[in-house]
């Protein structure tokens, strides 16, 4: 099973590709009230090494 989560980075990433896979270290949030957004949003998010 897969699903999707939301990130807000602390700092903004630069050569972002959308078909590469990223880790990231953050905060996991459940969005309960905003039904614009998505249900997982991690938060203080942060690029990790591979």
């Amino acid at each position: 099973m897969a699903t999707v989560a939301e990130v807000v980075m602390k700092k903004p990433l630069k050569d972002y590709k959308i078909d590469k896979p990223y880790v990231f270290k953050g905060t996991l949030k459940l969005n309960e009230d905003d039904p614009d957004r998505l249900i997982f949003i991690i938060t203080e998010a942060s690029l990790m090494d591979m």
